[in-house]
């Protein structure tokens, strides 16, 4: 018959109630430990997830349907497969979107868009979201009130 830690604990020191209670709440309070060491090397990975976007995005025309280049977007794909199984989906952030300050981030505000404000013109760098929780928000532009022409006279 196995015993556990906290059996064994108990067993040895016994009025040690305070070292069994603390051995205890390790036991419960492990697993997120776990989850969070999980959480910082999913955002690493995601860094490296966004060098491939941007080396596939930028691709040579002359690249297209090299056997070399294929291999790197397979790759990609596994990466992209490998995140997926781990929970990780994409935060959408597309134009025209309402902006939302929970999933997006917005790093600057373009006028004259002819959008709404607040709505999103573009997404600067992808988000990501750890099953229920943005752990990454998209970096976005977002349209600003106003025509974009600058105001006549002198800025004091």
């Amino acid at each position: 018959m196995a015993v556990s830690n906290k059996e064994l604990v108990c067993r040895c020191f016994p009025r040690s109630k305070g070292v069994a209670a603390w051995l205890g709440e390790f036991h419960r309070t492990h697993p997120q430990l776990s989850r969070l060491a999980g959480e910082d090397l999913i955002r690493k990975v995601l860094v490296l997830a966004d060098d491939f976007d941007r080396a596939i995005a930028n691709a040579p025309a002359s690249l297209e349907g090299d056997g070399w280049f294929e291999g790197i977007a397979a790759i990609d794909r596994k990466l992209r497969l490998l995140l997926e199984s781990e929970g990780v989906t994409i935060v959408e952030a597309g134009p025209g979107m309402a902006f939302d300050p929970r999933e997006h981030e917005a790093v600057v505000s373009v006028p004259g868009t002819g959008r709404a404000d607040g709505e999103i013109v573009d997404e600067i760098r992808r988000g990501y979201r750890l099953r229920d929780r943005v752990i990454r928000p998209a970096l976005v532009a977002v349209a600003s009130a106003g025509d974009g022409d600058i105001a006549d006279g002198p800025i004091n």
